[in-house]
């Protein structure tokens, strides 16, 4: 579908957008439906314009890029899925610039997870090891807390090219719609209800970058937190529906 916006218009935030004006087409919830595919058919023709000086933004931003490394996605990707939104389900932009970014806090969690559960519980390396380079989460009452080692930033998409859209549209079909509801046995007699929803394409390369904290003693442990961050990223995913083949890197 070739999307054709009024004369002249040209919003500035794409993030904004996306969340905040929905209302200039939805007149009652049976339109919803199709409002919806067409609303994300627009981000998706607004992110073909990239940010000016896009170099230059991601250039600053990653200003120490000694321990830095791009890679690329291996499927589709989806970050922020379940955030609020009027719209159901939402994907993380960056808050000014409107392109997919995936926030730290994220990639921090997957890397912690991925070395809780399969480094230490192999005996591959020691709890303590971990909680010098992500802080400790020490028992309730207990003033026992540290930062960690290492600081992850939110990774932005290595390139960003005109006319070229990183996002497209995707779509899942509950087939049960009132039994996840809460409302009904998952009964044959349901309608399947398709829901379009965005998602970062296949084959976007991203920048991932990490640095010491400003209390870090060793530096080897963001050397070991970059090899954790590229194993996550590849065998466990990262962001909404990685169980369904969504989120991982090559």
């Amino acid at each position: 579908m070739t999307v054709k916006f009024p004369q002249n218009f040209k919003p500035d935030n794409i993030s904004l957008f996306l969340e905040k004006h929905p209302d200039r087409f939805v007149k009652d919830l049976n339109s919803f439906k199709n409002f919806r595919r067409e609303h994300f058919e627009e981000i998706c023709e607004l992110s073909k314009n990239p940010t000016a000086n896009y170099e230059k933004l991601k250039n600053r931003y990653f200003i120490d890029q000694r321990w830095s490394f791009t890679l690329k996605t291996k499927v589709r990707l989806i970050v922020g899925f379940s955030g609020g939104s009027v719209l159901e389900n939402s994907i993380s932009f960056h808050p000014f610039y409107g392109f997919p970014i995936i926030p730290s806090s994220g990639l921090k969690g997957v890397t912690r997870h991925y070395c809780s559960e399969y480094l230490v519980e192999k005996n591959k390396i020691e709890k303590t090891t971990i909680d010098k380079i992500f802080g400790n989460n020490p028992e309730a009452g207990s003033d026992d807390s540290y930062e960690g080692d290492v600081i992850f930033f939110d990774a932005w998409p290595e390139e960003w090219e005109r006319n070229k859209s990183m996002l497209e549209l995707d779509i899942m079909t509950p087939h049960y719609p009132k039994y996840y509801q809460g409302l009904e046995y998952p009964t044959d007699k349901q309608s399947p209800k398709p829901i379009v929803f965005l998602a970062v394409k296949k084959g976007i390369t991203f920048r991932f970058c990490l640095k010491p904290s400003s209390k870090s003693k060793e530096q080897n442990h963001v050397n070991l937190a970059e090899c954790f961050l590229k194993q996550a990223l590849k065998t466990f995913g990262v962001g909404a529906k990685t169980g369904s083949n969504y989120g991982y890197f090559e």
